[in-house]
This record gives C-alpha cells, sequence and structure tokens, in this order.
C-alpha cells in the first residue's frame, strides 16, 4: 500500500515496481535495491537537482555496450566463417563433379571414336570385297 505523504490518499497496489529498471520492489522501499533509482517523488527531485544523471541501469547497458558489440562481432566473425566453409564445399563439389563429367565425356568420345573406327573398317572390307 501506497500513502500520498500530502493528502495522505492511500494506493493500493498489487506488485509495486521500480520505474527506473521495471522490477518489483518492497512497498516500503525509498531506494530502489536493484538500479539504486530514488522511488520518491521528494527523493528524486532532490537527486536529480544535486547530480543530474541518467538512471543507473542505463549507465550500466551503456558501460556493456562495448563487451556486447565484440560479442556480437564474434559472432559475425563465426557465422561468416561458417558460410566460407559452406561455399568452400560447394565450390569444391562443384569442381569434383565438373571432373567426373569431363571424364565421362572423355569415355563417351572414346567409345564413339572406336565405334566410328569399326564402322569405317567395315565399309573398306565391305568394298574391298566386292
Amino acid at each position: 500500500m501506497y500513502s500520498c505523504v500530502y493528502c495522505g490518499t492511500t494506493f493500493r497496489s498489487i506488485h509495486p515496481v521500480c520505474p527506473a529498471c521495471g522490477r518489483s520492489i518492497d512497498e516500503s522501499a525509498e531506494i530502489c535495491p536493484h538500479c539504486g533509482e530514488q522511488l520518491s517523488v521528494v527523493g528524486s527531485v532532490i537527486a536529480r537537482q544535486v547530480r543530474p544523471r541518467s538512471p543507473r541501469w542505463l549507465a550500466v547497458a551503456r558501460a556493456s555496450a562495448s563487451a556486447m558489440k565484440a560479442e556480437a562481432e564474434v559472432g559475425s566473425r563465426g557465422r561468416m566463417e561458417a558460410l566460407w566453409e559452406i561455399d568452400r564445399r560447394r565450390v569444391a563439389a562443384a569442381a569434383y563433379e565438373e571432373g567426373r563429367r569431363r571424364v565421362a565425356d572423355r569415355r563417351t568420345l572414346s567409345w564413339a571414336a572406336v565405334a566410328c573406327g569399326m564402322l569405317l573398317l567395315f565399309f573398306i572390307l565391305v568394298a574391298v570385297t566386292r
């Protein structure tokens, strides 16, 4: 339960949350135990007048931004290497299939040449025996 310090109106809340970080807090807390933000209106106004600052969660997020960026860069490099490896395998498979096709083409051409030679020999023998 919350009550207004000025008029005494009582407000009931099921789960009070910190307006800065959004985590649940104790009903009687004046400072958020998670982010250190002032929870009373008077306390937050005084704290902002003494030293204007951004919420603690924002400072933590800004401090961890470079680490997150480095982690994302490492992940990106890993994904790119995986893609390059897939491409290398694809190129190798295509080269292997091209080699197999050439061998098969040479074999077919050789058999065709042998068949033509035998057919030519047959016609020559037929022409000579007539």
